[in-house]
């Protein structure tokens, strides 16, 4: 190789790392502006869902001659989560499909796509739906945390009745901090909401 072309091979390499390092940089910009950090988008919902209950206060002692929206069953707590939260997370997905294979898939109640947080709603009616709504939700942790599409799962369950009577055991046993909850190599977050509490 002559020395011209030697050169030459030089200062195309390097033109073509810094070509890459800057193309690299406004990748990682464009990425850090698309993504929001689960910390921050997860602490928002979970301070937005304080105020389930004063909504539904609210909505089912309306003051005009409107229709009153009632909360007695699970989709009633899913519209109403919609859309209390809708308008601070425009990115909110309502009944996202996530694909488990060929022939299944799983609906997340609402989605955060930017953070990656599954919010899952429950509504417990008596003291006989406490079991069956732990078995869902056993199950809906299996379910979502095996997609890479989940990186925290919020269970908000609408207990208008107190049928759980020991809260605070129920929420330990359904949550698990981050680090503390592993599942194919990933780190999943997971918080157990009751209201009103």
């Amino acid at each position: 190789m002559k020395m011209t072309q030697k050169i030459n091979f030089e200062e195309n390499v390097l033109e073509w790392i810094q070509k890459k390092k800057r193309i690299e940089g406004e990748l990682s910009s464009t990425r850090k502006q698309n993504v929001v950090p689960v910390g921050d988008e997860f602490e928002s919902i979970r301070a937005q869902l304080d105020y389930f209950v004063d909504n539904v206060a609210y909505l089912t002692a309306r003051r005009t001659k409107g229709g009153i929206f009632t909360v007695d069953a699970e989709d009633d707590v899913q519209d109403l989560l919609f859309t209390m939260l809708k308008p601070s997370f425009p990115s909110l997905v309502f009944e996202d499909p996530d694909s488990k294979g060929a022939a299944s898939y799983a609906i997340k109640d609402l989605y955060f796509p930017m953070s990656k947080v599954v919010l899952e709603a429950k509504y417990i009616s008596s003291p006989k739906d406490v079991k069956s709504i732990e078995k869902q939700l056993h199950d809906d942790i299996m379910k979502y945390s095996g997609t890479e599409r989940c990186n925290a799962i919020i269970f908000f369950i609408y207990d208008p009745n107190f049928s759980i009577s020991d809260r605070r055991q129920f929420v330990e046993k359904m949550s698990q901090e981050k680090g503390k909850f592993m599942r194919d190599g990933r780190h999943i977050t997971i918080t157990t909401i009751i209201k009103p509490s």
